[in-house]
This record gives C-alpha cells, structure tokens and sequence, in this order.
C-alpha cells in the first residue's frame, strides 16, 4: 500500500508571500532592478535586496550593471538559472534550497566590481 500523505500537505494552497511574487517577477522579467522587482511583486525592498544577494551568491543572478558604471542607476540583475516556479528558499547558514530540484546550492565568494 502506498504512503498517504498528510492532510496539511494535501490541502496546502501555492504560497503568495512578497518573495514568492518576487521569484515569478524575476522569472518573468529575466533582467531587473530591484525598483522594478519591488514595483511589480509589491514586496519588502530590504527583504528583497538580502534575497537577491543570497541568490547572487549561490549562481542564480548575476549583475548586468553595477552603480559604479552607471551613476544614479540602480544595479541591474539577470536571472541566470530558472529552476521552475517555487522559489528557492534562503536557510539561516546562507545555503538555498531549490524545491524544484530538490537539492541545495552552498554559497560562493562572489567577486566585488
């Protein structure tokens, strides 16, 4: 006989927190600012930016502009490996767990420019 699942798990409905609306954003638009990400998923900018440097730091942006190049031009961000529509969730030792994949993406040193 085949494991039932739990009820909890079954009757679970998609998640639609600020983050999550900030994945589909990023997923959509491919290369961003964090105004435009903010404007569109109606999230947390300061949430949003500790997010996006986390996924900065595991491969899943990269910047396309920093403000060192461009004066009075936010940074511009290019969403490099889109895993599917959960978005990976940042655990308390910087490590991201992609549920798509099912596996977890350790922190790399990324070069400051």
């Amino acid at each position: 006989m085949a494991p039932r699942r739990s009820r909890a798990r079954r009757n679970r409905r998609p998640s639609n927190t600020g983050l999550d609306r900030a994945w589909q954003a990023m997923r959509i638009l491919r290369e961003f600012t964090t105004p435009d990400v903010v404007a569109t998923a109606e999230c947390n900018r300061s949430m949003l930016s500790a997010y996006m440097k986390a996924l900065q730091r595991t491969g899943y942006l990269v910047v396309t502009h920093s403000k060192a190049t461009l004066v009075h031009r936010p940074i511009g961000w290019r969403l490099v490996r889109d895993t599917g529509p959960l978005r990976p969730h940042v655990q308390t030792d910087r490590i991201v767990w992609d549920r798509n994949l099912g596996r977890e993406f350790v922190p790399q040193e990324v070069p400051r420019g």
